[in-house]
């Protein structure tokens, strides 16, 4: 989310709880009966209220719809188009292709797949766990490369960067015949 996005609402929470607790407390007794019908005739024909209310309004109105058109383009992305039509592939359908991909290899026990799609920039981030055994600089190159390369020839997709983040390491120690995991 943009700086402008937070900002606008950030402010507009503030407003909105300012307003709930000032209901709440009339509602409650707390406010004498006579405040609210004075404050409401000070803002009757009021123009500096009404403009301010109006690009709180507007700016409301942009916030929910910015929300609601990403909300949207997140679920779906463009991969090919041509004159029968365009191609789409869900977000979920690629991270079950990428994790299934990355889990397949040597030396990782888990993997969280992140997305960050902005116009035609596409990157990916895999948040890894892997065993004391993973040789991680290595591993971490030849995982971007392989994920980029795989989604290029499987689904057509160009992929800009990879970023691999080990989150935890597992070590395997055996006991007694048996195995035992030491997070």
């Amino acid at each position: 989310m943009k700086f402008f996005h937070r900002l606008s609402l950030f402010i507009l929470t503030i407003l909105f709880l300012f307003l709930t607790f000032v209901i709440a407390i009339y509602a409650f007794g707390w406010l004498p009966r006579v405040y609210l019908p004075l404050l409401l005739e000070s803002t009757y024909q009021n123009l500096q209220i009404g403009l301010v209310s109006l690009v709180l309004f507007l700016l409301g109105s942009w916030l929910l719809q910015s929300f609601i058109s990403t909300s949207n383009q997140s679920v779906q992305t463009i991969v090919q188009e041509n004159e029968m039509g365009e191609v789409r592939i869900s977000i979920s359908a690629l991270k079950d292709l990428i994790e299934q991909l990355v889990l397949d290899q040597p030396g990782i026990k888990n993997v969280k797949t992140k997305f960050d799609i902005k116009k035609q920039i596409f990157n990916i981030y895999l948040k890894l766990t892997v065993t004391t055994n993973a040789n991680i600089p290595t591993l971490s190159k030849e995982l971007g490369e392989m994920v980029s390369e795989y989604l290029l020839k499987v689904v057509g997709l160009k992929v800009d960067n990879v970023m691999v983040m080990v989150d935890k390491i597992e070590t395997l120690r055996k006991s007694s015949g048996s195995t035992i995991r030491v997070r």
